[in-house]
């Protein structure tokens, strides 16, 4: 859903489609990392911020990867 999402915000993304891919992903890694540690974490008994993060929170960098290489893929073809 989120390269969907994504690929719908590039759309209407006219330059910059690096930057713009990094602003995205790097704003929907933040989202995610705090809505994870409100809800999730204190759910996870036995779990503490650091094993979370190292386990759980690392694969959120997947995120600003995609829509940064997205943001690449458009500037290479010159949104045409």
């Amino acid at each position: 859903m989120g390269a969907i999402l994504a690929l719908r915000y590039f759309r209407d993304t006219e330059k910059d489609f690096v930057k713009e891919g990094a602003i995205l992903g790097f704003s929907w890694f933040i989202i995610n990392m705090v809505l994870d540690i409100i809800v999730l974490v204190s759910l996870l008994k036995g779990m503490d911020l650091f094993t979370w993060a190292g386990q759980i929170g690392i694969r959120y960098l997947v995120i600003p990867i995609m829509t940064i290489a997205m943001g690449m893929a458009m500037e290479m073809r010159g949104k045409g």
